[in-house]
């Protein structure tokens, strides 16, 4: 059974995926291999799913509680967001909001997105 910061991270996941209200099988892939990654059986990630599409305030609700590694996490994120080529607005701004629960500072926010933009560029570029 995954742990309460790995659920926080899957939730997050699926939110920036959808936050431009698509969610491409880039994203999609994504947020499966990190659900089973962590061990999400079916029902949380029905709940996971359910919550974001149907609690308008869920998205504020994001990350809680407190996260292992802030950098990390927002590497993740970014990167899911640019898996299919390019960052939305309304992706960037839930990026921009999840920064500020995860207290990563102005400089640690931008390395962690150049480095997810990397990292999801690598990913793309393997896959042609």
């Amino acid at each position: 059974m995954p742990d309460q910061a790995n659920l926080q991270l899957l939730e997050a996941v699926f939110a920036v995926a959808t936050a431009d209200d698509v969610l491409t099988k880039a994203e999609e892939a994504v947020f499966n291999k990190l659900a089973e990654r962590v061990g999400a059986n079916s029902m949380a990630i029905w709940r996971i799913k359910t919550r974001l599409n149907t609690e308008p305030e869920a998205r504020e609700q994001l990350f809680s509680q407190e996260v292992p590694d802030p950098y990390a996490a927002m590497k993740l994120l970014v990167a899911t967001a640019r898996i299919d080529g390019e960052i939305s607005a309304e992706e960037r701004n839930l990026l921009e909001n999840i920064s500020s629960k995860l207290k990563l500072t102005g400089n640690d926010f931008l390395r962690a997105y150049d480095d997810g933009i990397t990292a999801a560029d690598n990913v793309r570029r393997r896959k042609k």
